[in-house]
């Protein structure tokens, strides 16, 4: 794995962690997806977690990353974590 492929994938693997555990996303869908009645309590830890997600989101952002039409979307992710960082940083969360 090349480095650039390397910080992609981490940017990637950071905004989909954060996306899952703490964004709502367009029409409530991942709010709706985190607070679902039906999951165990260790899911609902899990899915509030960005540190916890990562863990299980890097493997498959990787395995993305080795493949050619897969790493076009791990660079989509990366610039949107890089972006959401930087905005985050600037607003001082």
């Amino acid at each position: 794995m090349t480095p650039f492929a390397l910080a992609a994938a981490a940017l990637a693997t950071y905004r989909l962690a954060r996306l899952v555990a703490v964004e709502d996303g367009p029409a409530l869908v991942l709010h709706r997806f985190r607070t679902w009645h039906r999951w165990p309590a260790w899911m609902l830890d899990l899915l509030s977690c960005p540190l916890c997600l990562s863990v299980w989101i890097a493997p498959a952002v990787v395995l993305l990353t080795i493949t050619r039409p897969g790493l076009f979307v791990v660079c989509a992710l990366a610039a949107s974590g890089g972006a959401t960082a930087l905005y985050l940083q600037e607003r001082g969360s």
